[in-house]
């Protein structure tokens, strides 16, 4: 393997490589997910090896050593290593540093046998937008990790981290696509958003998965969509409803309840106020 380097471009082409070999051809193994403390001023090295690492960083201050480049390390940052790179992690003289750390290696799914398909070594670090959503993402891997049944947590510790890497994957990718243009946190919160229309989801726990106060969240988000996320977060959850309504047999009544709506009144009221006709209406142009 040639000389690694740590930049995004390089991450994002090789982290790609890993991504779209995953579920089909390959599968993760995850070997260790443990969390560890470093007291101040103290250390700790890894040596060149074929296993990869995602390390996450949970409390204090410190650094990562990773060939000739270093990596300041704070609460919220994840960072990932591929194989065959050394890394080299301290804390700092007046502070600890608390971090989830994991190692996987690929396995080919019909050999069984190790896989690499990254054909240079790399690293990248970053704070992802959704601080509380990654810390809950390494805590489940770390729970699934600590099971007693030894196959229940292979195959749910893989998943995560498997969830964990899909998301690293799409920070950078937004990151190289939208450089300047809206912030990447908003950029995620609308997708929660999108993604779940029959969830019980609140703006004030988006803003907080967010680590941010709930009226600055909504303030942002309008900068960058000229919409509150309330509103916007109705106007999906209606426009499910139109689905529902127009792809299913199911009773305004049941649609109502899909969407987080025990009232069927409420329901019909805040659709008109969103899409601007009635729920009924959209049965009549169904038939």
């Amino acid at each position: 393997m040639s000389k690694s380097h740590n930049n995004s471009h390089l991450a994002l082409e090789q982290l790609g490589k890993i991504i779209h070999m995953l579920p089909r051809r390959n599968h993760l193994n995850v070997h260790s997910c443990c969390s560890m403390t470093l007291v101040p001023d103290s250390h700790f090295s890894q040596r060149e090896d074929d296993l990869f690492t995602i390390l996450y960083v949970t409390a204090g201050r410190g650094h990562a050593l990773l060939n000739t480049s270093d990596e300041n390390l704070v609460k919220g940052k994840f960072l990932f290593v591929s194989s065959e790179m050394p890394f080299h992690i301290a804390s700092m003289k007046k502070s600890a540093l608390s971090f989830i750390i994991m190692r996987f290696s690929l396995y080919d799914n019909q050999t069984l046998k190790p896989s690499n398909p990254i054909t240079q070594s790399f690293s990248f670090a970053a704070i992802p937008g959704m601080v509380q959503r990654y810390s809950r993402l390494f805590q489940t891997a770390l729970r699934h990790f600590s099971k007693d049944i030894p196959a229940l947590h292979d195959m749910l510790c893989a998943a995560t981290t498997a969830q964990i890497i899909g998301e690293m994957y799409g920070t950078l990718h937004f990151r190289k696509n939208n450089p300047k243009k809206r912030d990447e946190r908003m950029v995620n919160a609308k997708m929660m958003l999108d993604n779940n229309p029959i969830s019980t989801l609140t703006i004030e726990q988006l803003a907080i998965d967010m680590g941010l106060a709930p009226k600055y969240f909504s303030g942002l988000f309008k900068q960058n969509y000229g919409i509150s996320p309330k509103k916007y977060f109705l106007k999906v959850k209606m426009n499910y409803a139109v689905f529902l309504l127009e792809s299913t047999g199911k009773k305004i009544k049941e649609v109502s309840l899909m969407v987080g709506y025990p009232d069927q009144y409420s329901f019909s009221k805040q659709f008109k106020r969103a899409m601007g006709y009635c729920p009924s209406e959209v049965r009549k142009k169904r038939k």
